[in-house]
């Protein structure tokens, strides 16, 4: 999730220096908005449903036309981790 939190803050800054494309995970908007019935619900950290960088680069750049339902999911990547090793855990006992 660092990861995610991180391109949220710094991504146009990192895209100016790089050499090479930077692709961030919120830019999944542009897809959705393309195929969407007017629709799009966007499921995320707090921080990352509260950027201004998802606001304003993502949502009025490629959805401005679409109803946008953004919810917080807490600690996602938390929840992801305990299901992760629960699920590898159980994967363990069967051998």
């Amino acid at each position: 999730m660092l990861v995610i939190r991180g391109s949220v803050l710094a991504l146009e800054d990192i895209r100016r220096i790089s050499p090479v494309p930077v692709v961030g995970t919120v830019p999944a908007v542009k897809p959705a908005a393309e195929i969407s019935s007017g629709r799009i619900g966007i499921l995320a950290t707090e921080r990352t449903v509260n950027s201004l960088y998802l606001d304003y680069r993502c949502v009025k750049k490629y959805a401005n036309n679409s109803k946008v339902i953004k919810a917080a999911a807490g600690d996602i990547y938390v929840m992801w981790k305990k299901l992760l090793f629960t699920t590898m855990a159980k994967v363990l006992m069967i051998f």
